[in-house]
């Protein structure tokens, strides 16, 4: 949840300021006032001013300084000076966190109430790799993962900046700028493989990865970052932990020896299918479903049928 929480903290630490008012007569009384960091001391004359408050700007002039005080273009009749109070308990929500909630709201309500401590079986499948490549406004990942007895799942996405924009998701023009993005986001599809084609259901395993993006390992290993856009993907590869039960450990990978993930993060889908993927065992799936995808109740065989609705 640690991931979540940095914007929320955020906005604890973001005091909103508040407008007083000096009269011009008075504004040499606020230098005996203030602290050299602009913090006052005491409270000038005449005034409500908070002690302890925050000096930030004098008429719209950011000011940081006795220096920049004495900078400042005064007006003839009062003077506002927008003041952080720390004991003030108003905060502004940012989007972010307005977000962050929403997201606690509807995760809370599909999370299981029962977690065990006993720690995650190590999956035994043979291997799992995935890559990213980008340029210009377009980029595409790639990856497999293939099971202990034979069996092999892998895709290839091409996806360009509208589809990101689309889901509200804010890059960069050039995606070759937001790469390990991209790596991380191909790491997603590696867990939406073995979460939906080998178990069909929440499994406690720890799945072992590759990759040459040490960007991505870092993020996909830590599960926490600060700085967006990276930290969004960071973000849905928890939510995609807690729905799936999968753990994933990723290892570093030279991106000279990540040849089958590298080939299919680059293949044209005209080409032969390189390094020997058969098409039928090709998982296709959209942006959406990484995004926003949630594991739904589905009845096998297809006419098979139930006394009751299923939850959608």
């Amino acid at each position: 949840m640690r991931v979540w929480l940095h914007h929320l903290y955020k906005d604890l630490y973001s005091i909103p300021a508040t407008q007083f008012s000096i009269d011009r007569d008075n504004w040499e009384a606020i230098f005996g006032c203030l602290t050299p960091t602009l913090i006052f001391s005491s409270r000038p004359p005449q005034t409500a001013i908070p002690i302890n408050g925050q000096l930030i700007s004098v008429r719209r002039q950011p000011v940081s300084s006795f220096d920049d005080l004495r900078r400042v273009r005064l007006s003839d009749k009062r003077n506002w000076l927008p003041i952080r109070d720390p004991n003030s308990s108003k905060r502004h929500l940012s989007l972010d966190s307005q977000r962050i909630l929403e997201l606690y709201s509807d995760w809370l309500q599909h999370l299981s109430p029962i977690r065990p401590f006993r720690p995650k079986r190590l999956w035994l499948g043979t291997a799992a790799a995935a890559d990213a490549c980008a340029s210009g406004d377009s980029t595409q990942i790639g990856g497999y993962v293939q099971s202990e007895d034979g069996q092999c799942k892998w895709f290839s996405l091409k996806l360009h900046h509208n589809d990101f924009a689309e889901m509200g998701i804010c890059l960069e023009a050039d995606l070759q700028r937001s790469i390990t993005c991209m790596e991380t986001l191909a790491q997603i599809g590696i867990l939406f493989l073995t979460a939906r084609f080998f178990y069909f259901a929440r499994m406690p395993i720890r799945l072992t990865s590759l990759s040459d993006n040490t960007g991505a390992e870092a993020s996909s290993n830590k599960l926490f970052c600060t700085s967006k856009p990276l930290c969004l993907f960071v973000e849905k590869l928890c939510i995609f932990f807690s729905m799936s039960g999968i753990e994933m450990d990723v290892s570093h990978i030279p991106a000279k020896e990540n040849v089958e993930a590298d080939l299919l993060s680059r293949w044209d889908f005209a080409s032969p299918i390189p390094c020997g993927f058969v098409s039928s065992n090709r998982v296709e799936f959209t942006l959406q479903d990484l995004w926003t995808g949630r594991p739904k109740p589905s009845l096998h065989p297809p006419l098979a049928s139930l006394p009751w609705n299923p939850p959608g």
